[in-house]
Formats: C-alpha cells, structure tokens, sequence
C-alpha cells in the first residue's frame, strides 16, 4: 500500500512539473496596465452578471486617499460615479453586486473612527447604505 501511495504522488508531482509553458503563459491584460491614476491600494474586483469587470481601490495618497470604481466597457476601464466618493480616507475594501447588479462596497472609514460603512451606486451617485460607520467598533478585511 505504501508504494502505491508513493507511485502516485510521484506520478501526481510529475504532472505537474510538467505543464505546458503555452498555459502558463495565458495571462493577458485587461485593458492598459496601470490606468489608475495614481497609486492604488486595497483593491477588490468582482463581475456583475454580464461578466463585466468592476474593481474598486483606495486611489491617491495620504489623507487624501478616497474610493474609486471602474469598470472595463470591452476596451477601457472607465469611472463608475465620481472618483473620490468618500468622505474621508478608507482602507479594506470590499466589492460586490446584488442581484439587480448595483455595486455596493464595504470598506474601513478612517473619519468615523476606523467602524465599517457600506455604499452602493443608485445609477448616478454613490449613496450610504445605512448610517456611516455603523459599526460598533473598527473593522478591518470588511467583506
């Protein structure tokens, strides 16, 4: 039984060291590198149900570090709402769809005291959902 346990993981670890360097090499861009306009942290990305990209990240520097949403139209990533909707700086981003494709994100709010707000895009602005910073006490890795 031993040896066959051992063939198999031979056989296992063999498969894959030798995967073809075609697939490992599949990756492509979406759209051009870099098109934030700035440095970009805590990004999320998530499809709505048309397969179409959206990615949310904390964009600019310092206290200045706000929310921004694009989303890839087939060519370029382009503004969902306006750039910078937060109030104040945020981190821990988090990005997803309900079932009627609004994006909603959840992110850390440095100016209410680290607790957790939730925003959704209403087709034009971006709107809280609920009271801002609602949460109890601070958050991180809100999702």
């Amino acid at each position: 039984m031993k040896t066959t346990v051992q063939n198999f993981t031979f056989f296992i670890l063999l498969s894959l060291c030798t995967i073809p360097l075609s697939i490992a090499q599949s990756w492509e861009y979406v759209g051009t590198p870099g098109f934030s306009t700035g440095v970009s942290t805590y990004s999320s990305m998530a499809l709505n149900s048309a397969d179409e990209p959206y990615v949310a990240f904390r964009g600019g520097s310092g206290n200045f570090a706000h929310i921004e949403v694009m989303k890839f139209d087939g060519t370029d990533w382009i503004g969902v709402g306006q750039p910078d909707f937060s109030a104040q700086m945020v981190s821990y981003i988090s990005l997803v769809f309900s079932n009627t494709d609004e994006p909603y994100v959840s992110y850390t709010d440095h100016g209410n005291g680290y607790k957790a707000t939730v925003m959704k895009f209403d087709g034009t602005n971006w709107v809280n959902v609920g009271i801002p910073g609602f949460s109890t006490s601070g958050t991180q890795f809100t999702s």
